[in-house]
């Protein structure tokens, strides 16, 4: 895997079989211990920080602090982070992996050393960081509120006085909808998928569309802190596919504010998204297209979350909408949970229950530790912390399955739902940010896997420049040989050989 920055000039390159995907790259190798560096202590107390002009309901100030963000950038898979989110001593973690998508996005996800339940996540974009620290046992999810200058302040989840997401709406009917060859969409019918993502060209890439208003940008600290905040939104959605055995990735390409002013009412503000000539927003359709997003996601400054839930199969105009609050999207997994209901799922059936198939319902457990779970879609309380899980009986967490097999009394499935509907949604748009070039390829040229470009001069022409606020860059999969190409690149890329090592002279 090789990534490209822009006016990288490419004379020889030989790209070696074997490269992870751009969507989930395979962690960098751990060094032995006594080869990697000293513990990091992230956070110093800082009580000197004023106050936050706001702590939102269903959280509460815990402290402050300066984050070492330089000691953060340094992290290396395996090196032990000192974290205390709260009072009392820092308390071991390592990092289990480091990634960076682009180039002024970096991500570190560490585990806790001794409580399996302990997770966290850290997305930097530019000058801001966003956390979600998560020890499930204890009940103690925990975010970083950007105040500028490497200083945040410490929230933590109040179960009691949480509000939960809005029960989803179900989407408007609407015709199938109809393309003609002139729309960049198009592709002939029966030539194969639209929207494919790895070498293969067979997993699902979900690509979604943010966007915020000024007061919600304004409140959470500014521009880097909200894209940070949404990068970190998304990752977290990713780690519950993967939690859940899903190969579905969903992959931020577009992040920015809208001019819009807020309703204060997330049932009035979700409906204006969706439609499309109500002088609200209407102009979100258009970047939508023009940015190939399969979801759209307006984060607002009021509110908890609030989706479309289909009953069947998710449709392009009705289905892929949802709102959520900055403050929420990452740190009580709305953003997973409101994609989950535009795929179909549900909540669990004590508060709703399934959009479509009865078993498209979250689930609430307790684990072999006696502590309560529940995955994404369910509903969190005092008793049961959510984690980054879709309901799913194969599938077990501290010991015990998170969910109920189909047919079954209390069946709760909800990781089927949406793997029977991933590919419907990432249909809804063909990307530009997944191109393919096959070297020997003689027939119709899209771009896609099935349909592939055959030099890496269409390929570079035709894929995506990196949108504004882009979680990670655009993915170029070159099938195995050898050809020529002299000029330079002008575009931020990740160049991915597939089937063997490729030279390009």
């Amino acid at each position: 895997m090789k990534t490209f920055k822009p006016g990288a000039s490419l004379m020889t390159l030989v790209l070696l079989a074997g490269a992870a995907s751009a969507q989930q790259a395979a962690p960098a190798p751990i060094a032995p211990p006594e080869a990697l560096p000293p513990a990091v202590t992230l956070f110093h107390d800082d009580p000197a920080i004023a106050p936050p002009a706001r702590v939102p309901d269903g959280l509460v100030q815990v402290k402050s602090v300066f984050l070492d963000a330089a000691g953060l950038r340094r992290l290396v898979p395996g090196q032990e982070v000192l974290l205390s989110p709260d009072a009392g001593p820092a308390e071991s973690w390592y990092v289990d992996s480091v990634a960076r998508p682009a180039d002024n996005i970096r991500i570190v996800r560490c585990r806790h050393s001794t409580d399996p339940t302990g997770y966290a996540a850290f997305v930097t974009y530019d000058d801001a960081t966003a956390m979600t620290l998560q020890v499930a046992s204890r009940r103690a999810t925990y975010r970083l509120q950007f105040a500028g200058n490497g200083q945040y302040h410490v929230w933590r989840i109040d179960p009691a006085t949480l509000p939960p997401e809005g029960m989803p709406l179900a989407p408007p009917a609407e015709p199938p909808r109809q393309l003609d060859p002139s729309d960049d969409d198009y592709v002939p019918e029966g030539y194969g998928g639209r929207n494919p993502g790895g070498c293969n060209g067979g997993n699902r890439v979900l690509d979604i569309l943010s966007v915020y208003t000024v007061e919600a940008r304004d409140a959470i600290g500014g521009t880097s802190a909200m894209r940070a905040e949404c990068a970190l939104a998304v990752d977290h959605a990713n780690t519950a596919y993967i939690n859940s055995s899903m190969s579905t990735r969903m992959r931020l390409v577009y992040c920015n504010e809208i001019a819009y002013t807020e309703s204060g009412d997330q049932n009035i503000d979700l409906p204006r998204l969706r439609d499309t000539a109500d002088g609200f927003m209407d102009g979100v359709h258009t970047t939508r297209d023009n940015v190939n997003a399969d979801i759209v996601q307006l984060v607002i400054n009021s509110g908890s979350g609030l989706g479309y839930c289909p009953g069947g199969a998710p449709t392009y105009a009705g289905s892929p909408f949802s709102t959520g609050a900055w403050w929420r999207i990452a740190v009580t997994y709305t953003t997973a949970h409101e994609t989950g209901h535009n795929l179909g799922g549900g909540h669990n059936v004590a508060d709703g229950g399934a959009c479509g198939p009865s078993y498209g319902v979250g689930w609430r457990f307790f684990g072999t530790d006696s502590n309560g779970y529940c995955t994404v879609i369910a509903y969190p309380t005092a008793t049961y912390t959510r984690v980054l899980h879709y309901s799913n009986p194969s599938v077990n967490y501290q010991g015990t399955p998170t969910g109920v097999t189909i047919g079954l009394p209390n069946e709760a499935h909800n990781q089927r739902v949406l793997t029977d509907n991933d590919n419907t949604m990432e249909g809804f748009e063909l990307t530009r940010y997944d191109i393919y070039v096959d070297f020997a390829y003689g027939g119709i040229e899209i771009g896609t896997a099935s349909l592939p470009y055959n030099t890496v001069a269409e390929g570079v022409a035709n894929i995506d420049t990196p949108n504004t606020g882009a979680g990670e860059n655009p993915t170029l999969y070159i099938d195995a040989g050898t050809q020529a190409y002299h000029a330079t690149i002008s575009k931020a890329m990740t160049i991915i050989p597939c089937g063997g090592s490729v030279t390009i002279n």
